[in-house]
């Protein structure tokens, strides 16, 4: 819980720049998540057709990054079952029927296997993505890794200013 705590202080010093506040979120959430690999923050577009990798960490090199674009073209399941349940903990994301259209343009280039995603809402309204990947098969995603990211997920949602980002990414 002092994690969260101090994730809290993070999302509302002002003196805290915009990256090291996503930094702080991706970081936090990859501390929760032993599981993960890698943590991302994805930003939705407006009418949620597409989501931006705008904070990427990496535990096992201990970098970050963003970049990276996934659209409903290509996703279209995955979109479809993450924006209406908010939340996907999928262990085979090669054979899901939700991400399986996503391995050759995105799962296999960056080796992933499993994915723990939550949903960011503004105004209950979703605008963007909390997600863990794992490069290996998880066995099932452990019920307090769900529930940390969760919280993680709905404390971001309140404090981060996801609009900002939203209209950025067009």
């Amino acid at each position: 819980m002092v994690d969260l705590f101090q994730l809290n202080l993070a999302l509302t010093n002002p003196g805290l720049s915009h990256i090291e506040k996503l930094q702080k979120i991706v970081h936090t959430a990859a501390e929760h998540v032993p599981q993960a690999d890698v943590v991302s923050l994805w930003v939705a577009n407006e009418n949620t057709s597409s989501i931006v990798c705008i904070a990427k960490f990496d535990k096992h090199t201990g970098a970050y990054s963003d970049g990276g674009v996934i659209g409903q073209d290509t996703a279209q399941a995955y979109f479809s079952a993450l924006f209406s349940h908010d939340f996907l903990a999928i262990e085979d994301v090669r054979h899901h029927p939700f991400t399986k259209h996503m391995v050759a343009g995105y799962f296999e280039p960056c080796g992933f296997y499993s994915l723990l995603d939550y949903v960011l809402h503004d105004n209950f309204e979703p605008r963007g993505v909390l997600c863990c990947e794992s490069r290996t098969q998880v066995p099932q995603w452990q019920d307090q890794e769900k529930a940390a990211l969760k919280r993680i997920a709905n404390m971001s949602s309140l404090f981060f200013d996801l609009p900002t980002y939203q209209r950025a990414v067009g």
